[in-house]
């Protein structure tokens, strides 16, 4: 039954069994949440709409909610990185995992801050008064959620955080000695290996028509055809 359901899983989602760690499921939720409750209270500003306003307010509950998951499950993935790469805690761009781990923890924290102070002016009935500051804070949410965001992204794309190192260094050699050929139709070459000479439809025995490598002689220039039957 255990194998049936784990082969069913890779089927279904192999990409979410060749997760290393949790985190992935959950970051995008704060960052669509925060960005999108800055919209809706924008538009409930300058229309003086509060049915707006109240979508901002979920969004923002949300927001927080999944950011607080977003922030122990990003804890877990930096325990769980460090013990599966072989330099550990030294591993390139590792430092680079607290820098944004300071960020989203900041920036969940403002969350929660903010989360509050929109409830006490919700259920004060304060909202007109108090817009523009609320405003500003869901500016300052969306900004250091930006920030946040752009050093997990930097984690990923620049150091290869979370990502399988082997399928980095050999998947792409792997690809081409498989085809024969890269995407672009190029004929794949493995590094150290001397190049091949043939080309795709014809075999590499057979010697190229311009090629006299074989017998030892140059090859014609047009010209001199004619002067060498003169001679």
């Amino acid at each position: 039954m255990i194998e049936e359901t784990s082969l069913m899983m890779k089927t279904l989602f192999p990409g979410l069994v060749a997760l290393p760690n949790l985190h992935p499921l959950f970051v995008h939720f704060p960052i669509a949440l925060f960005l999108s409750a800055l919209g809706m209270e924008a538009l409930a500003v300058a229309l003086r709409r509060e049915k707006c306003h109240t979508v901002a307010t979920w969004m923002l509950y949300l927001g927080t909610a999944s950011a607080l998951l977003t922030v122990l499950t990003g804890l877990g993935a930096e325990f769980s990185l460090a013990a599966l790469h072989a330099q550990g805690h030294d591993a390139p761009g590792h430092d680079y995992i607290h820098i944004h781990r300071r960020w989203m923890i900041t920036t969940t924290l403002f969350g929660v801050g903010l989360s509050c102070y929109l409830y006490w002016i919700n259920t004060k009935e304060k909202w007109s008064t108090h817009r523009w500051v609320l405003l500003i804070g869901f500016l300052m949410l969306a900004m250091l959620t930006a920030l946040g965001a752009d050093r997990g992204a930097r984690l990923v794309y620049e150091f290869g955080t979370g990502v399988n190192p082997d399928i980095i260094k050999t998947g792409h050699i792997e690809k081409q000695s498989t085809t024969g050929y890269t995407q672009g139709g190029e004929e794949a070459h493995t590094p150290g290996a001397p190049a091949s000479s043939s080309t795709p439809g014809t075999d590499a025995s057979t010697p190229h028509p311009h090629d006299n490598s074989d017998t030892g002689t140059n090859p014609i220039r047009p010209g001199e055809q004619g002067g060498r039957e003169g001679e």
